[in-house]
């Protein structure tokens, strides 16, 4: 496993699973979700077909609204090139759940990768081995 730290994100890259996984541990905001757009793609091994999962369980404080969420729908296919399905860790704060929820929504409507969320790390990785071959 390869792992890279760029900024407040931790990146680990598993190729035997073919999974990213990313652990933002600053706070959550718009300009950090674009930099972690660019910062994951300048990873060694990087290949834009594997899964993903976030955790943003870490993370201190959410400074994004609606509208930000929506941009960064909107915006995605222009910075992010994967094409993996991505699993989103919100961990247990409801509040931060239903961000990441609302987000998911969005991102499903807008894009032919599948984006769920959940509270571990382990429910993220069973889903997604749920959805390989099919």
């Amino acid at each position: 496993m390869n792992g890279n730290n760029l900024g407040d994100v931790r990146y680990f890259i598993d190729h035997d699973k073919r999974i990213i996984y990313a652990e933002r541990y600053g706070a959550l905001t718009k300009e950090g979700v674009y930099a972690e757009w660019h910062a994951i793609q300048q990873i060694e091994g990087f290949d834009p077909s594997y899964e993903t999962i976030v955790d943003y369980s870490h993370v201190p404080r959410v400074d994004l609204n609606s509208s930000d969420l929506i941009e960064l729908n909107r915006e995605m296919p222009k910075h992010d090139p994967r094409s993996g399905n991505v699993a989103i860790v919100s961990g247990l704060k409801h509040g931060r759940y239903l961000l990441a929820r609302f987000f998911c929504t969005i991102a499903n409507m807008a894009s032919n990768r599948k984006h769920q969320v959940f509270n571990t790390l382990a429910e993220a990785e069973v889903w997604l081995y749920s959805l390989r071959g099919k």
